[in-house]
């Protein structure tokens, strides 16, 4: 394990952290990082394993009270389902609000990874988001209901616009919270809603990469910088989501937009710069 793989480890992480809660796709910026820079390590789909379960612990423990009170209203729906008890009812919102998602990776992830993980789509994906980031927020739509009183065709939109973040370039977070707005949460509201729809659509899908990748046989080097990367992810993305959460109580989403088409912007000139 060089000094090398070290920093990008700790950079890789940071990257992750920073760009998995603000809606700038941190798939993105990943593959900008890799494919483009070259910066990649070894056993990449395990590293990216630690780094998506470091996210995961990030939702847990700073949304640790609203988790706490959904799984309680989870298990007590299991003995007597109350639908007048909104963490029951939201609990349940939350498990089928994921099902689009996961049908979606289960049918066309092989797809996606073959033809959509490169720079041209990244750079489609910032701009068209970042456009509907704009038209969402000047559409000024008003925050009609808190959480609690969402209903099921809210979050199967939502649901649906999370399956449409397997394209690289989209941004989970960002596509749901602009699919949270327009069916009438507040900004900050959609956004807690995204994080707590991440938790089992990114614990299923760790969980199935991460047996994959520790069936093949990992090095002690990989599982060294996995830990490093893990460290790092979860550093930041707790600084991330808690700069979220204060910024979108007072501005809107137009300097995420104006980021992604600067970012594209660079991404396009450094390809035009390699092909010529």
């Amino acid at each position: 394990m060089t000094f090398t793989h070290i920093v990008a480890a700790l950079i890789l992480g940071a990257l992750q952290g920073i760009t998995e809660f603000l809606p700038v796709s941190s798939s993105g910026h990943l593959i900008f990082f890799r494919d483009v820079l070259g910066f990649e390590l070894e056993n990449s789909l395990f590293f990216d394993v630690f780094l998506h379960l470091a996210t995961l612990c990030v939702v847990l423990i700073y949304f640790r009270t609203d988790v706490a009170r959904l799984f309680h209203g989870f298990v007590q729906s299991l003995k007597t389902f109350d639908v007048s008890q909104s963490a029951q009812r939201l609990s349940w919102l939350i498990l089928i609000a994921s099902l689009p998602a996961a049908l979606f990776g289960f049918f066309f992830e092989d797809i996606v990874e073959r033809y959509a993980r490169n720079s041209g789509v990244v750079i489609l994906m910032l701009i068209l988001i970042g456009v509907l980031f704009l038209v969402v927020d000047r559409k000024n739509f008003q925050p009609k209901f808190e959480l609690s009183f969402l209903r099921l065709r809210h979050v199967l939109i939502i649901g649906c616009a999370q399956a449409l973040a397997l394209i690289p370039g989209t941004s989970r977070s960002g596509i749901t919270m602009i699919a949270g707005m327009t069916q009438g949460l507040s900004r900050r509201d959609a956004a807690k809603f995204s994080f707590l729809l991440s938790l089992p659509t990114v614990a299923g899908a760790g969980l199935k990469k991460l047996i994959e990748s520790v069936m093949m046989g990992l090095s002690i080097e990989a599982w060294m910088l996995a830990i490093i990367g893990f460290f790092s992810a979860f550093i930041f993305g707790f600084l991330s989501v808690a700069f979220l959460m204060k910024f979108l109580e007072r501005h809107s989403l137009h300097v995420f937009a104006w980021y992604r088409f600067i970012l594209a912007f660079f991404i396009f000139i450094y390809l035009v710069r390699v092909f010529l």
